[in-house]
């Protein structure tokens, strides 16, 4: 996948807003523990973003907090409303890994997210907290390799 992403995105108090403009390199359901304990829930849809600075923040820098998750994951967010803005493997990885919900497109009904933004793979699969039974492809980590089923059966190659 690598389609171009260009979009506006905040926290949920608005403080910290920020522009995105890169390629898009994953749109997925991730099931790992960082991502799970992070956010209270499992899956978490991410949008994988690259080159790191696709990710500009455009107001409220000074209310963007990191934090040290699993390994060497980094979570930021306001530190004011707690919601996520950024997570990435590290400074120095190639891509931060950013929350589609936080574009805040909904027109006060409808929020459903347009189609180049939804899940299509679900990654880090062996950790899920249960067996999801859509047809989106399941990879144990990362893809291309180790692909299973709904229940978590390794495919054949």
């Amino acid at each position: 996948m690598s389609e171009t992403i260009e979009d506006n995105g905040a926290c949920h108090c608005r403080s910290v807003k920020y522009k995105v403009k890169g390629n898009m390199i994953m749109s997925a359901l991730c099931h790992c523990k960082a991502c799970s304990h992070s956010r209270g829930m499992s899956p978490v849809h991410l949008i994988g973003v690259s080159p790191p600075e696709a990710i500009k923040i455009t107001d409220g820098k000074e209310l963007l907090t990191k934090a040290n998750g699993y390994g060497k994951m980094i979570h930021a967010f306001c530190s004011k409303c707690g919601t996520m803005v950024y997570q990435c493997p590290g400074e120095d990885a190639p891509f931060r890994a950013i929350l589609p919900t936080n574009f805040h497109i909904e027109n006060g009904v409808n929020c459903k997210l347009p189609e180049k933004y939804l899940p299509k793979i679900h990654v880090n699969y062996e950790n899920r907290q249960y067996d999801s039974f859509d047809k989106l492809p399941k990879f144990k980590c990362f893809p291309p390799n180790g692909m299973l089923d709904n229940q978590g059966n390794e495919l054949a190659s």
